[in-house]
């Protein structure tokens, strides 16, 4: 027999034998089908992906009009917020 038709052989075995498994228990069948709904629902009411004024620290090394600009462009859509202006990466590291 070669490998691949053994390998079927093995998963036709094991499908019946969960197939007797939940004959005999039908809450095999519950488990298997709805508690991963029901874990979905649960967690995926629970995850929240709004980003409503994140708090983030800016450094801004070049101080020029470009650079506050878009710092400005970052902020006006009101998803980002400016928390913090440390001077240098060292600050901001250690904010984090």
């Amino acid at each position: 027999m070669n490998p691949v038709s053994r390998f079927f052989t093995r998963i036709g075995a094991m499908a019946a034998k969960e197939t007797l498994h939940i004959r005999r228990d039908p809450r095999t069948l519950y488990l298997a089908l709805v508690m991963p709904v029901v874990l979905l629902l649960v967690f995926g009411y629970g995850v929240s992906f709004d980003t409503d004024h994140l708090p983030i620290a800016v450094v801004d090394l070049d101080q020029s009009s470009e650079s506050r600009e878009l710092v400005r462009g970052f902020t006006a859509s009101g998803e980002l917020e400016v928390a913090a202006r440390p001077a240098n990466a060292e600050e901001a590291e250690r904010l984090a």
